[in-house]
């Protein structure tokens, strides 16, 4: 019983040598770093994948929008350069003969023209033509 008062003794000289404001070590004034919140953790690391999740979705959307543009801009540039083509020739006779020339030219641009205007044109210019000829011949 003595050997214990004594390790007793012993230890609260130590807690006051070390903390000289308490007395005894307790419960109440050993303190230590609280272990971090798991949940916090997973509502970090959730925010910050979708967070990384958004910047891609948001480049994919940008470079899906440049793609369209890019494509539609073309299929414009084609457009106005088959037309050009197609009023180069200035008689009927021209047109027709160089009509297959016309056609490889809308056919080489596959789906970037817009095939319904390249085809209306060609007939509006070929009606045009047609009519110029018949008022120069009477």
């Amino acid at each position: 019983m003595f050997q214990l008062r004594l390790i007793r003794i012993s230890l609260i000289l130590t807690a006051l040598v070390i903390n000289p404001t308490h007395a005894q070590i307790t419960w109440k004034n050993v303190t230590s770093n609280p272990l971090p919140d798991p949940s916090r953790q997973m509502e970090a690391a959730r925010g910050s994948m979708n967070g990384g999740f958004d910047q891609l979705r948001n480049m994919v959307n940008d470079q899906e929008n440049i793609d369209r543009d890019n494509w539609n801009i073309r299929k414009n540039n084609n457009t106005q350069d088959y037309l050009d083509a197609l009023y180069r020739y200035k008689t009927v006779k021209d047109l027709l003969a160089n009509q297959e020339a016309l056609d490889q030219k809308r056919i080489g641009y596959g789906a970037q023209i817009d095939r319904d205007v390249a085809r209306s044109a060609f007939d509006g210019r070929l009606s045009t033509l047609m009519q110029q000829e018949r008022s120069s011949v009477k």
